[in-house]
Protein backbone atom coordinates (compact mmCIF):
# COMPACT_ATOMS: atom_id res chain seq x y z
CA UNK A 1 0.00 0.00 0.00
CA UNK A 2 1.13 3.38 -0.96
CA UNK A 3 -0.51 6.98 -1.25
CA UNK A 4 -1.09 8.47 -4.21
CA UNK A 5 -2.48 11.52 -3.25
CA UNK A 6 -3.16 13.96 -1.24
CA UNK A 7 -5.88 15.12 1.41
CA UNK A 8 -8.38 16.64 -0.48
CA UNK A 9 -11.74 17.18 1.03
CA UNK A 10 -13.55 18.27 -2.19
CA UNK A 11 -14.34 14.11 -3.09
CA UNK A 12 -15.12 11.02 -2.04
CA UNK A 13 -13.85 7.62 -2.58
CA UNK A 14 -16.50 7.32 -4.92
CA UNK A 15 -16.38 10.52 -6.90
CA UNK A 16 -12.54 9.53 -6.90
CA UNK A 17 -13.69 5.85 -8.39
CA UNK A 18 -15.94 7.32 -10.62
CA UNK A 19 -12.98 9.38 -12.11
CA UNK A 20 -14.97 12.51 -12.00
CA UNK A 21 -12.89 14.85 -8.86
CA UNK A 22 -11.10 16.56 -11.24
CA UNK A 23 -14.08 17.32 -13.99
CA UNK A 24 -14.71 20.95 -14.32
CA UNK A 25 -18.71 20.19 -13.59
CA UNK A 26 -18.27 18.48 -10.79
CA UNK A 27 -15.71 20.68 -9.11
CA UNK A 28 -18.74 23.58 -10.06
CA UNK A 29 -21.19 21.00 -8.35
CA UNK A 30 -18.62 21.18 -4.85
CA UNK A 31 -18.16 24.95 -4.81
CA UNK A 32 -22.26 25.82 -6.02
CA UNK A 33 -23.25 23.45 -2.70
CA UNK A 34 -19.78 24.52 -0.54
CA UNK A 35 -19.94 20.24 -0.53
CA UNK A 36 -17.02 17.87 -0.98
CA UNK A 37 -19.39 14.45 -0.28
CA UNK A 38 -21.73 14.94 -3.32
CA UNK A 39 -20.95 11.73 -4.48
CA UNK A 40 -22.46 9.68 -2.18
CA UNK A 41 -23.20 6.22 -1.38
CA UNK A 42 -26.73 6.89 -1.96
CA UNK A 43 -25.66 8.60 -5.22
CA UNK A 44 -24.30 5.08 -6.05
CA UNK A 45 -27.31 3.35 -4.73
CA UNK A 46 -28.99 5.07 -6.84
CA UNK A 47 -26.98 4.77 -10.09
CA UNK A 48 -27.15 0.90 -9.45
CA UNK A 49 -31.03 1.21 -8.84
CA UNK A 50 -31.45 3.20 -12.55
CA UNK A 51 -29.44 0.15 -14.13
CA UNK A 52 -26.20 3.42 -14.72
CA UNK A 53 -23.99 1.16 -12.70
CA UNK A 54 -23.96 -2.91 -13.72
CA UNK A 55 -22.37 -5.84 -12.16
CA UNK A 56 -19.79 -6.56 -14.14
CA UNK A 57 -19.76 -10.04 -16.11
CA UNK A 58 -16.77 -11.46 -14.13
CA UNK A 59 -15.83 -10.96 -10.63
CA UNK A 60 -12.50 -10.29 -12.62
CA UNK A 61 -9.81 -7.20 -11.34
CA UNK A 62 -9.63 -5.78 -14.98
CA UNK A 63 -8.37 -1.68 -15.23
CA UNK A 64 -11.51 0.87 -16.15
CA UNK A 65 -13.72 -1.17 -13.55
CA UNK A 66 -15.06 -0.20 -10.21
CA UNK A 67 -15.10 -2.22 -6.88
CA UNK A 68 -17.76 -1.31 -5.06
CA UNK A 69 -17.18 -2.46 -0.88
CA UNK A 70 -20.21 -3.74 1.58
CA UNK A 71 -20.23 -4.28 5.31
CA UNK A 72 -23.18 -6.31 5.59
CA UNK A 73 -26.06 -4.84 2.93
CA UNK A 74 -24.31 -1.08 3.19
CA UNK A 75 -22.27 0.08 0.26
CA UNK A 76 -19.41 1.63 2.39
CA UNK A 77 -16.53 2.45 -0.36
CA UNK A 78 -15.36 2.50 -3.59
CA UNK A 79 -11.96 1.87 -5.56
CA UNK A 80 -10.85 2.01 -9.14
CA UNK A 81 -9.32 -0.97 -10.81
CA UNK A 82 -5.68 0.28 -11.61
CA UNK A 83 -4.65 -3.48 -12.98
CA UNK A 84 -5.04 -6.99 -12.38
CA UNK A 85 -3.94 -6.83 -8.64
CA UNK A 86 -3.77 -2.99 -7.40
CA UNK A 87 -6.60 -0.31 -6.79
CA UNK A 88 -6.47 2.84 -6.01
CA UNK A 89 -9.02 4.73 -3.40
CA UNK A 90 -9.51 7.53 -1.09
CA UNK A 91 -10.03 6.80 1.79
CA UNK A 92 -12.46 8.90 4.36
CA UNK A 93 -11.60 12.67 4.34
CA UNK A 94 -7.89 11.21 3.78
CA UNK A 95 -4.87 10.50 1.01
CA UNK A 96 -5.74 8.19 -1.76
CA UNK A 97 -3.94 5.31 -1.54
CA UNK A 98 -3.07 2.17 -3.88
CA UNK A 99 -3.67 -1.04 -2.64
CA UNK A 100 -5.06 -4.37 -3.19
CA UNK A 101 -8.36 -6.27 -2.95
CA UNK A 102 -8.47 -6.41 0.72
CA UNK A 103 -5.98 -3.83 1.86
CA UNK A 104 -8.67 -0.90 2.75
CA UNK A 105 -9.94 -0.69 6.85
CA UNK A 106 -12.16 -3.45 8.07
CA UNK A 107 -15.23 -0.80 8.54
CA UNK A 108 -15.54 -1.08 4.79
CA UNK A 109 -16.82 -4.56 4.99
CA UNK A 110 -16.26 -8.33 4.26
CA UNK A 111 -17.99 -8.56 0.44
CA UNK A 112 -17.47 -6.54 -2.50
CA UNK A 113 -19.01 -6.56 -6.24
CA UNK A 114 -16.92 -5.35 -9.08
CA UNK A 115 -18.95 -3.19 -11.36
CA UNK A 116 -19.26 -1.42 -15.19
CA UNK A 117 -19.70 2.60 -14.07
CA UNK A 118 -20.56 4.78 -17.18
CA UNK A 119 -17.84 7.15 -18.48
CA UNK A 120 -16.92 10.59 -16.73
CA UNK A 121 -18.62 12.83 -18.39
CA UNK A 122 -21.60 11.04 -18.19
CA UNK A 123 -21.85 10.64 -14.75
CA UNK A 124 -21.01 14.01 -13.40
CA UNK A 125 -23.89 14.97 -15.77
CA UNK A 126 -26.41 11.89 -13.71
CA UNK A 127 -24.92 13.36 -10.73
CA UNK A 128 -25.65 17.57 -11.36
CA UNK A 129 -29.13 15.60 -11.81
CA UNK A 130 -29.54 13.82 -8.65
CA UNK A 131 -27.82 16.87 -6.54
CA UNK A 132 -31.10 18.75 -7.73
CA UNK A 133 -33.26 15.82 -6.73
CA UNK A 134 -31.86 15.76 -3.12
CA UNK A 135 -29.10 19.03 -2.77
CA UNK A 136 -27.42 17.99 0.43
CA UNK A 137 -28.69 18.28 3.64
CA UNK A 138 -32.12 17.28 2.79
Amino acid sequence: MRVVGPINPRFTCFAYALRIERLPQYNELVNRFAHGALASSRFIVGMIERGHIRAAPTTALSAGRVVIYYNGERLTHAARIVSDDVLASKWSGNEVYQHALWEVPSSYGDHYQVVEVPPPDQTATLLAAWVEENPPGN
